[in-house]
């Protein structure tokens, strides 16, 4: 009886030590929290428009955003809680003629980051905490190379879907970080209307 009671407090006290609360990821920006083990999920499928290949096209030349969902993600805060986002990464592209037998990539986010063994693939980290937009960071990695910034000039993402659109269409504007001190010359296209592809 002794072991039992002894086996049943332990299942209690692990299955309560590994319970997380779930909240929708829009409450991470109402209020802060200090409780570990919060996981703010997209519980509304905000995401969902979203995630996918996306273009501009001007002239000859073709502006692709790709855009994927990592699910519960892990954060620390500067009180040191541990907590969980889901969160959209992506990368991008600029081709010209792109679909054609003479298809020639511009500049791409793909990049090799110096002394590193392995490439930089994410460059976007965003979310849709709200229907139809997404806010987050853009690295610009497009422009002349600057050993200060090796990892891209960092700015601000915004991507608004334009309700309605048939095919899908969203309005993406990219502005710089100046708070960080970079330089504020952003080259990857900055304020467009994007197709879903």
């Amino acid at each position: 009886m002794k072991n039992s009671i002894s086996i049943l407090a332990f299942i209690l006290l692990w299955n309560y030590s590994n319970s997380q609360t779930i909240k929708p990821l829009s409450s991470i920006y109402k209020h802060v929290t200090y409780d570990y083990e919060v996981y703010y999920k997209d519980t509304n499928n905000y995401f969902t428009p979203f995630l996918g290949d996306w273009k501009y096209v001007d002239g000859n030349k073709t502006f692709i955003a790709t855009l994927w969902k990592v699910p519960k993600s892990p954060s620390t805060n500067s009180y040191g809680v541990t907590y969980y986002t889901d969160d959209i990464y992506g990368t991008y592209k600029m081709v010209q003629d792109y679909g054609l037998p003479s298809e020639q990539t511009i500049y791409t986010s793909i990049k090799y980051v110096p002394g590193a063994a392995q490439q930089r693939v994410t460059v976007i980290v965003a979310d849709a905490a709200y229907n139809n937009e997404l806010t987050g960071k853009i690295s610009d990695v497009a422009g002349p190379y600057d050993p200060n910034y090796y990892m891209g000039v960092e700015a601000f993402l915004n991507m608004t879907i334009n309700a309605g659109s048939s095919p899908l269409t969203a309005q993406w504007k990219v502005s710089p970080d100046e708070g960080l001190g970079q330089p504020n010359t952003i080259t990857i296209p900055s304020n467009v209307v994007l197709t879903k592809m």
